[in-house]
């Protein structure tokens, strides 16, 4: 029996013969990992070429006998240095939105306005309106020169307009202010002809 080694791969394999005395290539090794088999040829230059083919293929070969001697090989994941992996590493599509820092993604457009909700509650009653207006008149004066007054609404209403006016205005006349108040409404007059009357009006609502 011969023995045979691939020392760049720590690869042992033997030479024997069959009873024909045929030349048999027998148990292969390559590391920790071997597989048995035999392979018989006609002669002994056959033997010496498959023997060069080996040598000149260890890799091809290793992972063939690594398949027939049924051994799996485990992959042992290593984390590569900070900054290793480029742009020439990274396959086109391969990376995930984790793989990410935040705000290193653009924001992709705005995505179509969504439907319509289902419509709200129905909201409190309000409170009452009003459903009787009253005008309340007074007449002030006679002024001369200037003056004024208030009218005012009876007590439950609320004034929601006003006025005032001068009775006969002449040349100079005219209103100073005419402006509601809490409950009632205010006029004054500025009178440059005579004596004249100020009018002022309210109109006062009650519920």
């Amino acid at each position: 029996m011969g023995i045979g080694t691939l020392s760049a791969f720590n690869a042992v394999f033997a030479i024997s013969h069959d009873p024909g005395n045929k030349p048999c290539l027998q148990q292969l090794r390559f590391g920790r990992l071997s597989t048995a088999f035999t392979i018989c040829y006609g002669g002994s230059a056959v033997v010496r070429r498959i023997l060069r083919h080996l040598r000149s293929n260890p890799v091809a070969y290793l992972a063939l006998f690594i398949a027939l001697g049924g051994t799996s090989v485990a992959a042992v994941s290593a984390v590569l240095p900070k900054n290793s992996v480029g742009t020439l590493q990274v396959r086109n599509g391969s990376l995930l939105k984790q793989d990410f820092r935040a705000g290193q993604l653009p924001a992709g457009a705005a995505g179509a306005a969504g439907a319509a909700g289902p419509a709200g509650p129905a909201g409190p009653a309000g409170a009452a309106g009003a459903t009787t207006i009253t005008q309340r008149t007074v007449a002030m004066g006679p002024f001369q020169n200037a003056g004024g007054g208030a009218v005012s609404c009876n007590a439950g209403q609320k004034v929601v307009s006003g006025g005032a006016q001068i009775s006969l205005p002449g040349t100079g006349d005219y209103l100073q202010y005419s402006t509601p108040l809490t409950n009632g409404w205010s006029a004054g007059a500025y009178i440059g002809s005579g004596t004249k009357i100020l009018v002022a009006t309210a109109l006062c609502a009650a519920p």
